[in-house]
């Protein structure tokens, strides 16, 4: 991990997603940071747990073993050794309503920089509407990619609107939805290199942040040559209106 973020850094990434359900990330990363000397040269977002939260459905009754959201953030904050994060989203779209006062007051006390919510799943988009205009929340952390492209009817056009910062999840699809396993065996298009796109990973990545909407993505990894090749996606050109057009049609031909 100190070896993925002294390479990230030095390539100009700057911006690391993780969360207290994320096993062991925190306390990981924190270490990490620690030991190479760059706690306060990073962008950190974390997400704390919430008792009683689900993906889906309203909050149930917690356990008498669950760590409450406040005991979440603290310990967090612990984890990652530092007095504050850049970032604090709501993990559920579930605890959104029972966190956000906390979420708040952590963001008045300088605690949290810039409060969110989360959500990976295009049935829990009208829910994430309706919090997006109740809340006064800076960032959105939402899943869109050129194979999932929900998100783009409706949710990035009032981040937009409402000037709500967003951060893009599985860029590359996951699971059974992975974008790479479309393409195994099959080269970049040849056109690709109008817009300086070399391999399926960076095309992927300038897809989306071609996107207006978009502030920044996060396409996790383990592996300092994928990190790498990540990171060629945030430079040079990306694809405009008309590649964007093609890129879409392309994919859609393959499906």
């Amino acid at each position: 991990v100190k070896e993925l973020l002294a390479s990230m850094y030095e390539s100009g990434g700057r911006v690391i997603d993780t969360a207290a359900l994320y096993g062991g990330s925190e306390e990981v990363i924190g270490q990490a940071l620690d030991e190479l000397g760059q706690q306060n040269d990073f962008f950190v977002a974390t997400k704390f747990n919430a008792a009683g939260a689900q993906f889906n459905g309203p909050l149930r009754e917690p356990r008498a073993d669950e760590i409450t959201a406040a005991a979440s953030f603290e310990r967090s904050l612990e984890w990652l050794r530092g007095d504050r994060v850049d970032l604090l989203f709501a993990h559920f779209v579930s605890s959104v309503d029972a966190t956000m006062p906390l979420m708040l007051d952590l963001k008045e006390s300088g605690r949290a920089r810039y409060i969110g919510i989360t959500s990976v799943q295009s049935s829990q988009y009208p829910d994430v509407i309706a919090h997006m205009k109740k809340y006064p929340i800076d960032f959105l952390q939402i899943d869109y990619s050129l194979g999932n492209r929900d998100a783009a009817d409706e949710v990035l056009p009032l981040a937009a609107d409402l000037g709500i910062a967003v951060m893009v999840a599985v860029p590359f699809g996951g699971g059974r939805n992975s974008l790479f396993a479309a393409t195994r065996g099959t080269a970049v298009p040849v056109w690709a290199a109008e817009f300086g796109a070399k391999t399926w990973g960076q095309l992927f990545l300038k897809y989306v942040i071609a996107q207006k909407a978009v502030t920044c993505v996060i396409p996790g990894t383990t592996d300092v040559a994928h990190m790498a090749d990540n990171q060629v996606a945030g430079r040079g050109s990306v694809p405009d209106e008309a590649q964007l057009r093609r890129l879409e049609s392309y994919w859609d031909s393959m499906a």
